[in-house]
């Protein structure tokens, strides 16, 4: 832009000077031509005697403008010589023939030939005047095509300077901020000029370089993480099922563990992972499994455990591992067995790999610990029911038996005494009465002992009860059971069953009923009250001392329940029979709650 203006200035200050050179060459060349006009009158006057008055006139005239200082100023200013020489030879020739004009008639001969000679000097010099302002015309076009020329040449200049220093490196820009638009840092601007662009240039590769590394740090960072939470995903996944599956089946910790070892081995990604068990720190296993299905692993010292066990690192005894990594199964007092990990050479146990297979191995002992749990209940639910069984022979069979063994003593003695035969057939029949009771006393103990729920709940069971109990006396029983949403242990159950069944056997022998009402409900503090209700005789008032067994043994399964039992009359006539206990899920501590039934 400086050069363009520059050269209009130099064109503009060249053109007003020559323009200033060519002030009064028009004014010149037409004061000249006039001259040669001039020069022929002046002829006429002096030749034709008509004329002489004007001759002064016309010479007067000539001299004016021969003399004018616009001749002058034309020849000065153009700064040319021939122009100056031949106006002084004008002036020259005027001062001969200018004598000659006012000659007389002889004096004039060859005025004309003098005239056409001076008007001939005067024509060449207005041709000198118009070729110097010829000359100067075409000087100022020239100016004027160079500074065409040259501002045409400055302006590719900077046009092409602009392009390539400012266009394409602007583009080139623009699409390096496209490219990093749409994710790729990897562009780079080739435009290194010490210019504002040339530092935008580096500053855009030295953000790209930077995004680059930014970029590829945080996706490595999401890979990372993404790796973690699949790995957090898997680990809670198999602990989860293992969790679900061993905890809901204890007593097969064998075979759903199998699958899991597998599992882990493969989420892992390391060697063999194996599992002992033991009953002791320093007994030999009693069980041992393996994620590749072989009877032990290769480190295996079986059946001398304690090779194994006391070994620092169980790799020595095999050359192919690097390290051999155990996680014990079991608490501070009781030890049942470790969770072994094979690491080949060259890998290395992570610490989300450690935290996973502690998981795997506190899942274990507790699955073992529920297990045992289990059996130790089952035990000691199978000893409450013998002791029951046992209480209930000896409250009702043995005595009756051992009233029998009185009566047969009896017997023998009036044998041998030779009673009267009334006497021995009141006796024996009184033995033949006793043993048919002791039979049916039998026969309703097979019939309880034999009672088991097949069906899911007590209710089954119960309407299973009620309808034996129909077939076999006249007896409309009614039973309103209202314990749906209370979940009995199956002991409770079993409890609750006994002494339902004992209540109504009690009402068809004794109550001489027609109705009998069975109600199962939840009283408003939580508890389970069971009511049997006769419309019959009522119970009599001392009903321990008409060999009311079943009482004792109704009385025995409420203690067993926890719950207190009462057995009155109705004041509108009957039995009621109530058994009001806490449910064991409602005291978690009770080892009811969580006890099986044989």
């Amino acid at each position: 832009l400086v050069g363009i203006a520059v050269t209009a200035l130099l064109s503009m200050f060249a053109s007003m000077m020559v323009a200033e050179t060519l002030e009064g060459d028009a004014q010149a060349i037409n004061l000249s031509g006039s001259m040669r006009m001039q020069s022929y009158r002046m002829a006429n006057a002096a030749l034709l005697p008509s004329q002489h008055q004007n001759l002064d006139n016309h010479i007067a005239e000539f001299q004016e403008k021969i003399d004018s200082p616009l001749l002058t100023h034309a020849t000065q200013i153009n700064g040319n010589a021939e122009l100056e020489k031949r106006l002084a030879d004008l002036h020259e020739q005027w001062r001969f023939l200018k004598p000659l004009l006012r000659a007389d008639t002889e004096g004039q001969a060859g005025l004309m030939e003098q005239i056409d000679d001076f008007v001939h000097h005067i024509d060449q010099f207005v041709f000198a005047l118009e070729h110097s302002s010829e000359s100067k015309i075409r000087l100022l076009r020239a100016l004027q095509g160079i500074t065409v020329f040259i501002v045409i040449l400055v302006s590719f200049f900077v046009l092409y300077n602009i392009n390539q220093n400012m266009a394409i490196p602007l583009r080139d820009l623009v699409a390096q901020a496209e490219q990093i638009r749409q994710g790729n840092f990897r562009v780079v601007s080739h435009y290194n000029g010490a210019d504002e662009l040339g530092l935008l240039a580096t500053s855009f590769n030295e953000m790209s370089a930077e995004l680059e590394a930014l970029y590829w740090d945080l996706e490595q960072r999401v890979k990372e993480k993404t790796r973690q939470l699949q790995q957090s995903n898997d680990s809670l996944r198999i602990l989860y099922n293992a969790s679900r599956r061993l905890y809901g089946a204890p007593s097969d910790i064998i075979g759903e563990s199998r699958s899991f070892l597998s599992e882990l081995t493969e989420l892992l990604g390391l060697g063999n992972l194996s599992l002992c068990l033991s009953t002791s720190e320093t007994g030999s296993a009693y069980q041992i499994l393996t994620s590749n299905g072989k009877d032990k692993p290769e480190f295996c010292q079986a059946p001398n455990c304690n090779d194994c066990r006391l070994s620092p690192n169980k790799a020595e005894f095999i050359d192919s591992l690097q390290e051999v990594v155990s996680f014990p199964i079991g608490s501070h007092e009781h030890y049942s067995g470790e969770l072994t990990l094979e690491i080949p050479a060259g890998k290395q146990l992570e610490e989300w790999q450690r935290n996973l297979l502690n998981a795997f191995a506190d899942i274990i002992y507790t699955t073992l610990s529920l297990n045992n749990l289990a059996e130790q209940e089952s035990r000691l639910a199978l000893m409450e029911e013998r002791a029951v069984i046992a209480r209930e022979l000896h409250d009702s069979l043995a005595q009756s038996l051992s009233y029998q063994k009185l009566q047969a003593a009896k017997l023998k003695r009036l044998v041998e005494k030779d009673a009267e035969k009334d006497q021995l057939y009141s006796t024996i029949r009184q033995i033949q009465d006793g043993l048919n009771a002791s039979y049916r006393q039998l026969r309703e103990l097979l019939a309880t002992f034999r009672i088991k729920i097949d069906a899911p709940g007590l209710e089954p069971a119960l309407i299973g009860t009620v309808a034996e109990y129909q077939e076999r006396c006249d007896i409309q029983i009614n039973l309103d059971y209202q314990l749906h949403d209370c979940p009995l242990s199956p002991n409770e159950e079993i409890h609750c069953l006994q002494i339902v069944r004992e209540a109504v056997s009690n009402v068809v022998k004794h109550s001489q009923a027609s109705q009998a009402d069975i109600t199962l409900v939840r009283t408003a503090d939580g508890n389970v009250n069971i009511r049997i209700a006769d419309n019959g005789i009522g119970i009599p008032d001392l009903p321990h001392k008409t060999n009311h067994y079943g009482l004792s043994i109704l009385s025995e399964r409420t203690e067993s329940l926890k719950g207190g039992l009462r057995i009155e009359r109705r004041p509108e006539g009957g039995t009621l029979v109530s058994l009001t206990f806490r449910p064991g899920f409602m005291n978690p501590s009770s080892s009811i709650n969580s006890s099986q039934a044989s």
